[in-house]
């Protein structure tokens, strides 16, 4: 039986022949004891700082796309979902969040102890690969990671199998194609950057153990490899059965392959230029440093000089961390870190042979000095371990979703409906709505399954996602995560807490303030805990700017954009706060970062030329709506906004040109059908121009310019009871719009109906007295009336509004003429 215990060890660990003392087989016992030792103190670390709940990020939509059985973002992590969902289901302890932290939390443990061997069958000392080993379990990045709901753990997990696969080729032979082959299909299946593992384990097998795969091989690989990516299907079976969650239409072969492959997200990828590329390659060996710490990388760079003769042996772990440093040189995102996470892998690899080839180094001056080595390796990691705390940020994410819920719960009543952008500040409230089951409906655009609002398929924007909510819901129902699209500052609402409702309000609402929200911007070194934060300053900012508060406001903008550093999302965010305040200039520098910092960034182009064209500066605007739209998988908006430029110039051709390119995107696109109309009246085509206006009102019945814009058409045409008609129409669907009662007071002048007419311009006038059109009419009215007091004082407004032209020139004229007593019918 003693013979059998130690020879199941040796198979397990390895190495070290039997000793035939009583004291060299308990020698050699602890030693095969190392992995199971390394294994419960890296898993009793983690469960001691395991957090009870969601963090910031992608956790909370992790989890509640696993739990639903529901498609995560691209490229979908399927394995990872039904793993969550299986783990999470047999574990009935703890919260739904904090199992699958403890899934995250034992992968890694897996993972560390797998290094392990990994390590000591390329012939490093055991005490050097158990204290390399927990160096690596208490690395920055690698713990945040194993404490987290995320896909990570997984990635890393199969990072050291595949590379352990590549080594054990002397072994296994030509065995090990095959086991690489299905094996790398089901990492790939996982994450699409273990594509990078694959290729340097296939490197670790045909350079370092000199094997060959057979034609037979090959084909029989391939077959394995797809068997492992089989994985994918799990995403158009579950698409086709309508999930809670869902992000694009994945249940159709040309939705599944754009998702897998994560064509959302192809706007990310930068420019080929050498210089540039080459700069990113020294930005990696920065962030290479700083995550695996100097005594670490040191050992690594020890680790290459020691084994530059047998080059063969570290090729696969250099070519690793080379290609995760090509991923980080042609990859803009700002988690960036976590996406190049296997790199990490390398060099700790790296980092044991550095080590080793230090004993080695030391042990030929003296044979004891090499011990010097284990004591000092397992130093660092007692110190890496210790230094270990918990995350100060914990019930961040929990905190702010039960703050938004209350606000919208004060803001609108029970059972409000959030609209939100499928962006970080939205992540977490997928565990709040679909997991926790709160008094909460979600609506993430491009992301939750567009059955909620009752549409055939996904929304454009918030807006109207917005307008589909109220019709499904009913109206003062409906709330946004701060202001989610620019087109919704021109609308009346207020701010109430952590969010916006539409509309106006006179209680006493509560500020962002209100709330006990712990851990805001307590974690500098994680990405999404900044993200956050500076969601929750932008918020104060919106609030202050609200009350009055200039400074303030301004001081939050800041603390947002330290939080991020210069991230385009924040600048973007900021921007829309100096746009709403009119402060434009500022609005242009802010945007001007966000697209320093990411040339690529379609949505930053887009609000940068928006706010130019706003200032007048349109050849700039137009410039950026160009560089846009080539990165942009929805142009249509920015073809609308080139045309409407266009048209301002008088450029009629160039202007039909991008609404017609717009249209050929989204034939229901509203503003492309009122654009185009307007090309047409301006030819005088009012045929086409009306079945134009007509697909705008269809398209969107309750936009009132729609409205507008045909009752115009008609007055020019001298259709005037059809433009009465148009007018009635809309007021019915759309009562109380300004710009309607307007164009009502309008008709009755033109029908010589002074008195009727005046009532209706003092209606649009009392719900938008910014309309100088209205009011222009309006002082004419009065003028007709012999009310000649109340019309001069209607024009000098008039005048004092209205920038150099020839309606100010009419309405300069026309004062004159009241002052001089003369008829105005002359």
């Amino acid at each position: 039986m003693h013979d059998l215990v130690v020879i199941g060890w040796d198979v397990l660990a390895g190495s070290d022949s039997l000793r035939e003392t009583p004291w060299g087989f308990y020698r050699a016992m602890a030693r095969r004891l190392l992995p199971l030792l390394l294994f419960g103190i890296t898993l009793t670390v983690y469960i001691a700082i395991l957090p009870p709940t969601i963090l910031p990020g992608d956790s909370g939509e992790l989890i509640a796309a696993s739990r639903t059985m529901s498609i995560a973002h691209p490229p979908g992590y399927p394995l990872y979902i039904m793993l969550g969902k299986i783990f999470s289901s047999a574990v009935n302890f703890g919260s739904i969040a904090y199992r699958y932290n403890l899934l995250s939390a034992i992968i890694a443990s897996l993972t560390v102890t797998l290094f392990y061997f990994l390590t000591t069958s390329l012939g490093v000392d055991k005490l050097v690969g158990f204290g390399i080993s927990m160096v690596l379990c208490a690395t920055d990045l690698f713990w945040l990671q194993a404490i987290s709901a995320e896909v990570y753990p997984l990635t890393a997990f199969f990072t050291v199998l595949l590379l352990f696969v590549g080594i054990l080729a002397k072994r296994l032979g030509r065995g090990s194609f095959l086991l690489l082959a299905y094996l790398g299909g089901l990492a790939i299946s996982h994450h699409l950057t273990l594509v990078y593992v694959v290729i340097s384990a296939a490197v670790l097998i045909v350079i370092r153990a000199r094997v060959v795969p057979s034609w037979r091989t090959v084909i029989i690989g391939a077959l394995l490899f797809l068997m492992g990516l089989s994985i994918w299907l799990y995403i158009p079976i579950r698409a086709d059965l309508n999930p809670p969650l869902t992000w694009g239409e994945t249940d159709e072969f040309k939705g599944f392959v754009s998702h897998i492959l994560g064509n959302r997200y192809k706007c990310r990828l930068k420019t080929f230029e050498v210089l540039e590329r080459v700069i990113d390659f020294a930005r990696f060996a920065r962030v290479a440093v700083r995550s695996a710490g100097l005594p670490f990388t040191l050992l690594a760079v020890l680790g290459i000089i020691g084994y530059a003769k047998r080059v063969r042996s570290i090729a696969a772990y250099l070519c690793l961390i080379f290609l995760f440093a090509f991923h980080f040189a042609i990859y803009k995102i700002p988690d960036i870190e976590v996406h190049i996470f296997p790199f990490l892998i390398g060099v700790a690899i790296l980092a044991a042979l550095g080590a080793g080839t230090l004993v080695k180094w030391l042990s030929r001056f003296r044979k004891q000095a090499g011990i010097a080595v284990p004591v000092a390796v397992l130093l660092l990691a007692g110190y890496k371990v210790m230094s270990i705390s918990p995350r100060q940020d914990v019930w961040f994410a929990h905190d702010y979703n039960v703050a938004v819920e209350e606000s919208a719960i004060a803001a609108v009543g029970d059972h409000p409906v959030l609209i939100t952008k499928g962006d970080f500040a939205a992540l977490s409230f997928y565990y709040r709505a679909l997991v926790e089951k709160q008094d909460l409906t979600l609506f993430v655009v491009g992301a939750s399954d567009p059955s909620v609002l009752g549409r055939d398929e996904a929304l454009k924007s918030p807006m109207e996602a917005a307008r589909a909510a109220e019709e499904k819901f009913g109206p003062g129902r409906v709330v946004t995560l701060t202001r989610t699209d620019i087109e919704m500052l021109s609308l009346d609402g207020r701010m109430c807490g952590m969010v916006w409702a539409p509309g106006p309000g006179d209680a006493p609402y509560p500020a962002p303030m209100d709330y006990e929200i712990r851990g805001v911007g307590a974690e500098p070194h994680d990405y999404f805990s900044k993200a956050l934060s500076a969601e929750y300053y932008v918020n104060l900012a919106y609030w202050y700017s609200g009350q009055g508060d200039t400074a303030l406001a301004e001081h939050y903008l800041d603390r947002a954009m330290e939080a991020t550093v210069g991230d385009p999302e924040t600048l973007i965010e900021a921007s829309r706060l100096h746009t709403f305040a009119g402060q434009h200039t500022k609005a242009v520098d802010l945007l001007q970062k966000a697209v320093e910092a990411q040339p690529t960034h379609f949505y930053a182009r887009f609000a940068l030329a928006n706010v130019l064209s706003m200032v007048g500066r349109d050849d700039e605007a137009l410039h950026h709506y160009q560089k846009g739209i080539r990165g942009s998988p929805d142009p249509a908006p920015a073809y609308v906004n080139m045309g409407t430029i266009y048209l301002s110039r008088g450029d009629t051709e160039r202007a039909a040109e991008h609404f017609s390119m717009a249209l050929d995107r989204d034939t229901s696109n509203v503003l492309a059908n009122l654009g185009m109309a307007s090309t047409l009246r301006a030819k005088s085509d009012t045929r086409r121009a009306l079945v134009h206006i007509d697909r705008a009102i269809a398209s969107n019945p309750k936009y009132a310019p729609s409205y507008h814009a045909r009752a115009s058409v008609l007055m020019g045409a001298g259709e005037s009871e059809e433009a009465y008609k148009t007018i009635k129409e809309g007021l019915a669907i759309v009562p109380g719009e300004g710009v309607l009662l307007s164009d009502l007071g309008l008709y009755y002048l033109r029908a010589d109906m002074p008195d009727s007419a005046s009532k209706h311009f003092e209606r649009a006038l009392d719900i938008s007295p910014s309309m100088l059109a209205a009011r222009g009419n309006l002082a004419y009215s009065y003028e007709l009336m012999g009310l000649d007091s109340k019309a001069a004082e209607q024009y000098r407004i008039y005048i004092a509004n209205t920038p150099a032209g020839r309606s100010r020139q009419m309405a300069i004229d026309a004062l004159r003429r009241i002052e001089a007593g003369t008829d105005p019918t002359d």
